[in-house]
């Protein structure tokens, strides 16, 4: 539900800062430091929100997450997500308790402190205890909600509708792939959604309080001496969701796409191309009535691995569009090819390695790395799984300057062959949850193009 500030669409999505609860009610300032944004919010049951959210990086484009600093929040350690590229815990600070943020990078200790919203508003219509609440999907709907404290200058509310995989469907998301909840002052208690923008579905109705700007994490920060510009600590609280189960809506959901474009060199052992179509961010119900183009080339639908995948031709630095026809409506996504693919620098091409023994991975160059990781694996060429990182996950995904990693001893069959890949790929690319390139008109929350280029090297596993 929550996207990388990376992806332009703020960690902060729907919390508040409390200004009125001992934060600073200007913009951090800037600093030398690492970017930092912290999220600290007191939710109920039932919100599915992991309360202390937390991104590191280099700057506050968001790039280049750091995933070795030390994050605290009263004390208590922050871990970090290689999926979400952020430090999370589900840990929640309660209502008016002290919130005391410290993160350790470089040598440095970066802190921040507030006090938590003393209390969330409630949704007071509709209700629902037991069973969902109904709504005729064909006519306008409106809840409302009251209460949250403190109600201050620089306080607002944020509202929206959430479907059942946690996303926003209301506000709608844009075609730049923002979404979350609507900002609204607090002279507002009420949100209207319009006849037929739902599809027929059970949804949560939520609303929270939060500092004006806190959606997109523009302003009223508490600010982090020291950490680079933007950086700052954000607290919220949320209230207790309610439940509403649409029918009778002419509305169609838009489906759910991930596509990933790759520049390899020939006899790689993974399609160019690989294009999931779904009804829902979970993929349960993978789409194969849809029609599927990389730059005018159809992708065909693969039904062993349950996605649309094939060898589509595009050079290094090349201009990608990606097309899905599906519901009598076109998506697309647009981007340009990276210029250039890490080198391997070890194994070389056609070696061995020791299955007893740990091996080592080292790569140079590839560009641009602005917005990019490197991403390496090993490769069972058999199964097309793969054995490194251990889980067969795919690739993992590293900063762009970090140069090498182990392969640990056992992780090989001797006598199999496997595929060491090193590439260079947008953010996000190893799990496609975060950075991709936005389709339009706007696909379901969590869509995205990612682009990526890589070279691999043959090795052959020896006792």
């Amino acid at each position: 539900m929550f996207m990388t500030k990376k992806s332009l669409v703020l960690i902060a999505t729907i919390a508040g800062a409390a200004v009125a609860c001992g934060g600073s009610s200007s913009n951090p300032p800037g600093g030398a430091g690492p970017y930092i944004g912290a999220l600290v919010i007191d939710a109920p049951q039932g919100i599915p929100i992991n309360p202390i959210m937390v991104q590191v990086c280099t700057d506050s484009a968001c790039a280049t997450p750091i995933s070795t600093a030390t994050v605290t929040v009263n004390g208590s350690a922050v871990a970090w997500n290689a999926n979400d590229h952020r430090y999370e815990s589900a840990t929640a600070v309660s209502a008016g308790q002290a919130v005391a943020l410290s993160v350790t990078y470089g040598g440095k200790t970066y802190s921040a402190s507030g006090t938590q919203f003393t209390q969330a508003p409630t949704i007071t219509s509709p209700t629902s205890a037991s069973a969902p609440a109904s709504w005729t999907g064909s006519s306008a709907n409106t809840f409302s909600w009251s209460g949250g404290t403190p109600i201050t200058s620089g306080v607002e509310y944020v509202a929206g509708v959430m479907d059942a995989n946690g996303n926003f469907v209301y506000p709608a998301p844009s075609s730049s792939g923002h979404d979350g909840p609507a900002e609204m002052s607090t002279g507002t208690t009420s949100m209207t959604i319009p006849a037929n923008t739902l599809p027929n579905g059970t949804y949560q109705l939520f609303a929270g309080i939060a500092t004006t700007g806190a959606v997109k994490q523009t302003s009223n920060g508490i600010s982090i001496p020291g950490a680079a510009s933007g950086s700052g600590l954000w607290l919220g609280a949320v209230a207790a969701p309610v439940t509403v189960s649409v029918a009778g809506s002419t509305a169609t959901a838009p489906p759910y796409l991930t596509a990933l474009v790759l520049t390899m060199p020939s006899g790689a052992p993974i399609p160019s191309a690989m294009v999931q179509v779904c009804t829902d961010s979970t993929c349960g119900t993978p789409i194969t009535t849809a029609t599927v183009s990389v730059n005018g080339t159809t992708v065909p639908w693969s039904a062993s691995n349950n996605q649309y995948s094939g060898a589509v031709s595009v050079a290094n630095g090349a201009s990608v569009t990606v097309s899905v026809v599906y519901n009598n409506a076109t998506y697309t996504a647009s981007g340009t090819q990276f210029a250039s693919a890490p080198t391997i620098s070890s194994p070389a091409n056609l070696s061995n390695w020791s299955a007893s023994a740990a091996n080592t991975i080292s790569w140079t160059g590839g560009a641009p790395t602005t917005g990019a990781s490197y991403v390496v694996g090993v490769m069972d060429v058999s199964t097309g799984n793969f054995v490194f990182p251990a889980g067969n996950n795919g690739p993992e995904e590293l900063s762009t300057t970090t140069l090498s990693t182990s392969v640990p001893a056992s992780t090989l069959t001797s006598g199999s062959s496997y595929a060491v890949i090193v590439g260079l790929g947008m953010t996000g690319i190893s799990r496609e949850q975060s950075g991709g390139i936005a389709f339009s008109p706007a696909a379901a929350a969590g869509s995205g193009l990612w682009l990526g280029t890589l070279n691999y090297a043959a090795v052959t596993a020896t006792p």
